[in-house]
């Protein structure tokens, strides 16, 4: 582990994260892996970088990425996944599809493990803030009354901004202020990072911050498909007006991650700390070579987090990773 890690509540990580969902639930990556590690076999290794799970929920979620009795995609490459290495783009619509948190829990791998890492969670299903609520204290609860089986120390990460939930955010600082009071009253000294996306307000940053409920923000997850069109030109990425992903049948058109995420959140970043905004941040987003480390780190990042790089630009995976754990990082 690097000796210039994020350090949260006297738990140090790593300044590199592997993006919810890189690596699976338990860090065992995915099919697909064994032929990228054969290819590129000692670039494509997320070794030295913080784990994160891919996100996970209170109820099992079907979601539209069907998985098989081990939790894995059925589909090889799967159809919910749009990507175009060429651009340095991706488009999922994968729905949040997991077993739920106590499947997960209920084989053991979390509690074996070894190193800091973080669970990803999302309250996916409720109707409204108050639904919202009663999953995320059935999952802390949980997560409480299971922590001393664990070997090693690890957050929560709370993911409020998948542009494939079907939450109204227009509540955003009380929905994120109230999930934080329940997470921090019942999981007390774990970590308790805030995931969202670049389309969130300074405003909104700065009322969360105010509440030192959170111990860290990650911006960005994915930008829903045809948004912020001020910085993205989604006719000439994709040559058209319509996702590719409903051309493939989904109700839904997805996330944008890949490339155009990178100057997005560099200004989100740069944007944040000039007004003012402390909490450390760890920027994710377009990061697919070892420079754009290096700009992140500028703009203001505490630690960056890596996703899309693992199947766009496979072969810069642990150049980024050596990049992030050489520099000093803001403190």
């Amino acid at each position: 582990m690097s000796h210039n890690g994020l350090v949260l509540r006297g738990l140090r990580f790593n300044p590199i994260f592997g993006a919810s969902g890189t690596l699976g639930n338990f860090n065992e990556g995915y099919a697909y892996h064994a032929y990228l590690k054969k290819l590129f076999p000692e670039s494509f290794d997320l070794t030295g970088a913080t784990f994160v799970s891919k996100t996970t929920t209170d109820a099992p979620r079907e979601g539209n990425m069907p998985l098989d009795e081990h939790f894995q995609p059925r589909e090889f490459l799967p159809k919910c996944i749009y990507a175009n290495p060429f651009k340095g783009i991706a488009l999922n619509t994968v729905g949040l599809s997991n077993p739920g948190i106590n499947a997960l829990l209920a084989t053991e791998k979390w509690q074996r493990m070894t190193q800091p890492f973080f669970i990803s969670f999302a309250p996916a299903d409720g109707k409204n803030l108050q639904e919202r609520l009663e999953e995320t204290i059935a999952f802390a609860n949980l997560i409480k009354k299971n922590e001393k089986f664990f070997k090693a120390k690890f957050g929560i990460q709370i993911n409020i901004s998948c542009p494939n939930m079907n939450h109204d955010l227009a509540l955003f600082i009380k929905e994120a202020t109230e999930l934080g009071y329940v997470l921090r009253s019942i999981l007390g000294e774990i970590p308790i990072d805030l995931k969202i996306n670049a389309m969130t307000k300074l405003q909104a940053i700065k009322a969360i911050q105010k509440e030192r409920a959170y111990d860290s923000i990650t911006c960005s997850n994915t930008i829903p498909f045809g948004e912020m069109p001020e910085w993205i030109n989604w006719k000439k990425l994709f040559g058209s007006d319509v996702s590719p992903l409903i051309k493939r049948g989904f109700k839904q058109p997805g996330g944008l991650s890949g490339k155009p995420l990178l100057s997005i959140v560099e200004r989100w970043i740069k944007e944040a700390r000039d007004g003012g905004i402390k909490i450390p941040l760890i920027a994710g987003g377009g990061i697919l070579c070892p420079d754009d480390v290096i700009l992140l780190k500028n703009a203001g990042a505490s630690a960056i987090a890596i996703g899309s790089a693992a199947f766009l630009r496979p072969w810069n995976v642990q150049a980024i990773i050596q990049q992030a754990n050489s520099i000093s990082w803001r403190r």
